[in-house]
C-alpha cells in the first residue's frame, strides 16, 4: 500500500469518526449549537472523498463550459441543473463547495421528511445517520444531480405526510428538472389523488408493474418516454444512449451490496415477526413504497436491465434504511430510542471505515488530491 493511500485513509477515517463523536454527542445531548459543526463535516467529508472520482471529473467539464441560464441541456444533463451550476459558476463558487452544499440540502432535507414522523430531535438524529451511511459511497452522494433531486422528493414526502399536497407537487415538480429518476415515484404521488387504503396502494402496485413492462420492452418504454417529453428530449437521448449499451456485452454487471441485502432482510425480518406491521402501520404508505421500489429494483438487476438499475440503487438503499429506522422506532420502547440510533451509528461507522480501508479504487473514491 503506497504512502498515498495510507494517508488518504487516515485523513478519512479521522473525518469519520470526528463526526461519529459529534453525532453521539448530540443523541444524548440534543445542543442545537452542534448543528452547525456536524452538517458542514458531513459536507466536507463527502465532497473530499469524492473529488477524484469519475461523476465529478464529468461534472467540471459541464461546469466549465456552462454559459447562462437556460433549460437546454448541456451534455446531456437537466439544463436546470446547468442552469444552477451557472449561477454558482457566477458567484466563483467552486464545485466542492457546492457539492457540500447540496449534502447540506440532503441531510436537511431527511430532517424535514422524518418530521412528519416523529419530534425534531429525533429527525435530526436520523439525519446524521445518513450522514454516515453516505460515506460507505454506496448511497452515491458524489451523484450531484441525484442527490438534489431526491432532497426535492423528500421534502415534497414531508409536506405529503403533512398533508400538504399542493406543496407537495410543486417540490416533486421540481425535482423533474435536475434528474430524470424522479419519474420513479410518480406512483407513489399519484395514488395521493385517490381516496381508501386498498385503492391507494392498488395504485401504487399497479403503477410500478406498468413501469417494469416499459422497461422490459425497450420499444414500448421509448414510444411512452417520446409521447410524454417529446422526441428530442435530454430523457429521450439518455433512453437511448443507455438502451445501447444494454445491449453490449460486459458492459456493466452490477450486483446488490452485501448492506443493502442485510437492511432488505431485516426489514422483512420485522414484518414477519410483528405479521406484517407495515400495512398496519399508520405509515403503511412509505413502508409499501419502500418494498415496491426495492422490489422493482431487484426486478430490473435480475433482467440485468443495469443501465436502468444503476439509476435506481440510490433511491432503493435511501428507503430501505430509512425504512428499517422507522419502522424499528415504532416497535420499541421509547426508552430505547438513543440506545437503537446509538448502535445503529456505531454500525454505519464500522462499514463506512471497512470500505475505506478496502480502498474502493475502482471508483477513485477517498483519495485527497494533494
Amino acid at each position: 500500500m503506497s504512502h498515498y493511500n495510507h494517508l488518504s485513509e487516515i485523513i478519512f477515517i479521522f473525518l469519520e469518526f470526528s463526526y461519529l463523536i459529534l453525532c453521539l454527542i448530540y443523541i444524548f445531548s440534543p445542543i442545537k449549537l452542534l448543528l452547525i459543526f456536524i452538517y458542514p463535516l458531513a459536507a466536507i467529508k463527502f465532497s473530499l472523498s469524492s473529488t477524484a472520482s469519475f461523476d465529478i471529473k464529468n461534472y467540471e467539464k459541464i461546469y466549465d463550459i456552462a454559459n447562462g441560464f437556460s433549460f437546454d441541456p448541456v451534455m446531456e444533463q437537466e439544463g436546470a441543473f446547468v442552469s444552477l451550476l451557472y449561477f454558482f459558476k457566477s458567484i466563483n463558487f467552486p464545485l466542492f463547495i457546492v457539492h457540500g452544499l447540496e449534502i447540506i440540502g440532503f441531510l436537511l432535507a431527511v430532517k424535514f421528511l422524518f418530521e412528519s414522523f416523529l419530534p425534531t430531535e429525533k429527525a435530526i438524529a436520523i439525519s446524521f445517520l445518513f450522514g454516515l451511511f453516505s460515506a460507505t459511497g454506496e448511497m452515491g452522494t458524489y451523484l450531484l444531480r441525484q442527490l438534489l433531486s431526491t432532497s426535492l422528493v423528500f421534502v415534497a414526502l414531508g409536506f405529503l405526510f403533512r398533508d400538504k399536497k399542493i406543496w407537495s407537487w410543486v417540490f416533486f415538480g421540481f425535482s423533474f428538472l435536475f434528474h430524470s429518476s424522479s419519474f420513479a415515484y410518480i406512483p407513489l404521488f399519484v395514488s395521493t389523488l385517490f381516496h381508501g387504503k386498498y385503492t391507494k396502494a392498488f395504485v401504487i402496485v399497479g403503477g410500478y408493474a406498468v413501469l417494469i413492462m416499459l422497461a422490459i420492452n425497450t420499444n414500448l418504454g421509448t414510444s411512452a418516454i417520446t409521447s410524454l417529453t417529446g422526441e428530442h428530449s435530454v430523457y429521450v437521448t439518455k433512453h437511448n444512449y443507455y438502451t445501447q449499451l444494454a445491449n453490449q456485452s460486459g458492459w456493466r454487471d452490477q450486483t446488490i451490496g452485501t448492506f443493502s441485502k442485510v437492511m432488505i432482510a431485516y426489514f422483512v425480518g420485522i414484518n414477519i415477526w410483528k405479521k406484517g406491521l407495515f400495512w398496519k402501520s399508520q405509515y403503511w404508505m412509505y413502508y409499501l413504497f419502500t418494498i415496491v421500489i426495492t422490489f422493482f429494483y431487484l426486478l430490473l438487476e435480475e433482467s440485468r436491465l443495469f443501465w436502468l438499475s444503476s439509476r435506481f440503487n440510490f433511491i432503493s438503499d435511501i428507503f430501505i434504511l430509512s425504512s428499517c429506522l422507522l419502522i424499528t422506532i415504532e416497535i420499541i420502547p421509547e426508552r430505547d430510542h438513543k440506545l437503537f440510533i446509538t448502535l445503529v451509528s456505531l454500525l454505519l461507522f464500522s462499514v463506512s471505515v471497512l470500505i475505506i480501508l478496502v480502498g474502493y479504487d475502482s471508483n477513485v473514491l477517498f483519495k485527497v488530491p494533494f
